[in-house]
Formats: structure tokens, C-alpha cells, sequence
């Protein structure tokens, strides 16, 4: 599944760095000594995806956001990153539209955007995994603020 990812300072310096010129040399047979900045680049992102789970071979820029952005195909199963996301913390804020609705009266609304042609290819598990999260962060989000207001 393709996702959003943002690359921290050290990652985006790493990136940087393995971008920048090579000495042209070659040795005998006409064998490079030095990796291009391609080759180089490729294998940073390599790094980067084995540790925050990405096929790096996915990596595509987020139009109108800074070059620590990108989007690129999840190689961890959901189950995973349940498994790996830190619980909030118990007095964690979270501000939604919904904070404090008028008595009686439950309003919220959400916006899910997903590309098409990955959409097409779920299964119906998949489907009813993903709206099975919403639920699960609504549920959350609501006890959330039942402790606060308690």
C-alpha cells in the first residue's frame, strides 16, 4: 500500500550527502573505482527503506511539500505498524472538529483520500480492516476525551 513518509534531518543529510560528486577514475579494464552519486543515492535509499519499511524502488516527490516528503510502497504489514505505533500518551491532547459538540449531538467528518487504482485491488478484508482503523481511532478518540472531561 503507497503511503505518506517524511525523512528525518540525519535521513535527508544522508541523502544529500550520498548525492554529491565522485571522482571520475577507472581502473584497469575500464572498471570505475568510485560508485556514481547515482549508484549511491540508490543505496541510501535502500538504507532508509529496510529501516522504516519502504520499497525504496516506490519513491515518488509530494507536490508541493519539501524534498524530505515522499510517498512509496509499504514492505510492513499492517498488523506491524499496529504492533510498532507508540500508544498516546494518557494526557495527550488531540484536537479534533468535534471536541465538544452541542449536548446530545455527536458531529464529525472525515475526508479519506486514496488513489483509485490501489483502491481497486483490495480485497474486501482489506476494506474492512482499513474502515475497521477508522473505528478504532474514533473509539479511541472518544475515551480520550471521556478520561479528560472525568
Amino acid at each position: 500500500m503507497r503511503r505518506e513518509y517524511e525523512l528525518t534531518d540525519e535521513q535527508h543529510a544522508k541523502l544529500l550527502d550520498a548525492c554529491k560528486p565522485t571522482p571520475a577514475m577507472w581502473g584497469r579494464g575500464g572498471m570505475p573505482m568510485f560508485k556514481s552519486p547515482q549508484e549511491n543515492a540508490n543505496a541510501a535509499w535502500a538504507d532508509i527503506g529496510r529501516e522504516m519499511g519502504f520499497d525504496s524502488m516506490t519513491v515518488r516527490p509530494v507536490a508541493g511539500k519539501s524534498s524530505r516528503y515522499f510517498t512509496a510502497d509499504s514492505t510492513r504489514s499492517m498488523a506491524h505498524t499496529e504492533a510498532t505505533v507508540a500508544p498516546l500518551a494518557k494526557n495527550a491532547v488531540i484536537a479534533t472538529t468535534f471536541s465538544m459538540p452541542a449536548e446530545g449531538i455527536v458531529q464529525f467528518n472525515i475526508s479519506v483520500k486514496v488513489n483509485a487504482q490501489d483502491f481497486a485491488g483490495w480485497s474486501p478484508d482489506r476494506i474492512t480492516a482499513f474502515f475497521g482503523g477508522i473505528a478504532q481511532v474514533l473509539a479511541a478518540k472518544g475515551a480520550l476525551e471521556r478520561d479528560a472531561s472525568a
